[in-house]
């Protein structure tokens, strides 16, 4: 997956992404931070999941491009809902997706 934040830098993404969550069921279960330049989302219910991205700085704003995921075992059978719901996130967030998930 592939997505991109106009006029913002990683730090901003990850408090937009965290703004989209508040009050959602997915932000009870979901952590965001930033780590070493990367994002990462880790999902914690029934077992822990871990999305992450890489954030590349443009003159325009910021890509960031999935790079590793963790999926639990309880968790795969939900990959492509879960995929869905981030895309939504993202674009919640201010955020364009850009590439294939």
């Amino acid at each position: 997956m592939k997505a991109f934040f106009k006029d913002m830098d990683a730090a901003s993404i990850v408090r937009a992404l965290e703004a989209a969550m508040v009050g959602r069921r997915l932000g009870e279960i979901t952590r965001i931070t930033l780590e070493n330049g990367r994002i990462r989302a880790t999902l914690s219910k029934l077992g822990t999941s871990t999305l992450t991205f890489t954030a590349q700085a443009r003159p325009d704003g910021t890509e960031v491009h999935l790079v590793e995921e963790k999926l639990a075992l309880t968790h795969r059978p939900l990959r492509n809902e879960v995929k869905d719901k981030f895309v939504r996130l993202v674009e919640k967030a201010g955020g364009v997706v850009t590439g294939p998930l």
